[in-house]
């Protein structure tokens, strides 16, 4: 069985590091698992002190050591600290957990780099914080509470996006473990599982559990629909596409039901799973997706721009997204896997890791694709096919999203390097399932 390897989980391990250095413990060193976000937590956490007293704490374009940063050097008596970000993350919400902290006494003020902060012990007590634009305001507040004078208890009457986010931070702040290395990352995860489901080739993925702290393990649930099933291994999960579940076919497939689904508690997933659909030919209407274009590119508008690009009809609202898929679309001949079938590859049963692939497929990004991948594929009738010119707005996710395209039609993608935010190996990894994908 294929077993391509995934990184860390990014949201374990920032939220772990803020805690150990919360109880004066060291902090990780880095390895080759460590994503952008990782080292953009470690580096704010470790922020150099200058010769004027003050800190210069780098963020780059990572949202999450940017908001847990803040709350951390808010809460840390007599630290002063300038919080710096790159522009889009700038622009990006973070008033609501400014303005909390400002209420437990923390100068926050506004700085042409990000924010300027100077820091106390937080004096506890009912702390009110608008959630629904981000539950890493409520994470935030969450790490630092044991820090306060008195106990300090957290409430976001005005409802939470994302919250099993939270739920994780507040079973990590109450637990006394904070092992290291963290579990493998679900979000990354899903986009393997959606490629199991599009591909018809099985993996295991080793570092992550049935009942992981992640909220995004919820996305198992979607298999019935995206066609793939998780179970239990030692060390991990196995992947397998649905049985009976055909990859090609040469007739049209009957139209699938209409996939009817809220992303309000795992919104970074909506993007693939929306894509995945389409690709499997299935319509459907997804809500809870107020914050998409809130994030590192306007997520809502780039899958709406995906899905037509795919010959989708699709319309959206602040918060919703219908899409229409074309007729046939489930059925669309696959030519690598048709022609790795026909060589007796393909289903991936009894394989270990690597075994089978080319050398290049073990090598990084733009190196582990065919040359197939690098040329146009031909269609039944041996002409090269259009490769659909795709930007993924230099986000990570949305360049997932261009990968599982990539099982489907030829790709050109603008902007690949993104994915080392939360992957840094993905192209390497991503490429046992064979994407006809030009990385620019």
């Amino acid at each position: 069985m294929l077993r391509p390897e995934l990184p860390y989980s990014k949201s374990i391990a920032n939220r772990v590091m803020v805690l150990r250095s919360l109880r004066g413990m060291a902090l990780p060193e880095p390895d080759a698992r460590w994503s952008d976000d990782m080292h953009a937590m470690r580096r704010v956490l470790d922020a150099p002190l200058g010769k004027d007293g003050w800190r210069l704490a780098h963020a780059g374009p990572s949202g999450m050591a940017y908001r847990f940063g803040m709350a951390f050097w808010a809460a840390q008596p007599g630290s002063k600290v300038v919080l710096c970000a790159d522009d889009r993350l700038r622009e990006r919400p973070v008033q609501a957990l400014v303005d909390a902290l400002r209420s437990q006494g923390a100068l926050i003020e506004p700085d042409e780099l990000g924010w300027r902060i100077q820091g106390l012990r937080l004096p506890g007590g009912i702390l009110e914080v608008d959630s629904r634009l981000s539950s890493q305001f409520a994470s935030a507040l969450t790490l630092v509470a044991e820090t306060a004078e008195n106990p300090l208890e957290i409430q976001w009457s005005s409802g939470m996006v994302s919250a099993p986010y939270w739920t994780m931070t507040q079973r990590l702040a109450q637990g006394r473990n904070l092992d290291w290395p963290p579990e493998r990352d679900w979000s990354a995860a899903f986009v393997f599982l959606a490629a199991v489901g599009l591909r018809g080739i099985g993996i295991d993925l080793l570092g992550l559990s049935l009942d992981s702290l992640q909220g995004d393990a919820a996305s198992m649930e979607w298999g019935p629909d995206l066609k793939f099933c998780v179970s239990g291994i030692d060390g991990g999960l196995r992947v397998e596409p649905t049985p009976g579940v055909a990859v090609l076919a040469s007739e049209p497939l009957p139209a699938l039901p209409e996939w009817v689904v809220d992303f309000k508690g795992l919104p970074d997933l909506a993007m693939p799973a929306i894509v995945a659909a389409a690709l499997q030919g299935r319509s459907g209407m997804a809500s809870g997706l107020l914050t998409l274009n809130l994030k590192e590119s306007p997520r809502l508008d780039a899958t709406v721009h995906m899905l037509r690009a795919l010959g989708c009809n699709a319309e959206q609202g602040p918060d919703w997204l219908r899409w229409t898929a074309p007729d046939g679309a489930g059925s669309q001949a696959d030519p690598l896997t048709a022609s790795r079938r026909e060589a007796g590859e393909g289903s991936g049963l009894g394989r270990e890791a690597g075994e089978g692939l080319s050398d290049a497929s073990r090598r990084g990004a733009g190196e582990g694709l065919s040359d197939a991948s690098r040329r146009g594929a031909a269609d039944a009738n041996g002409r090269e096919r259009q490769r659909l010119e795709l930007d993924c707005l230099d986000d990570h996710r949305m360049a997932f999203c261009a990968g599982l395209i990539a099982l489907r039609r030829p790709v050109r993608l603008r902007q690949s390097a993104a994915v080392s935010k939360s992957f840094p190996d993905f192209w390497k990894e991503f490429s046992v399932f064979g994407p006809d994908i030009q990385l620019v």
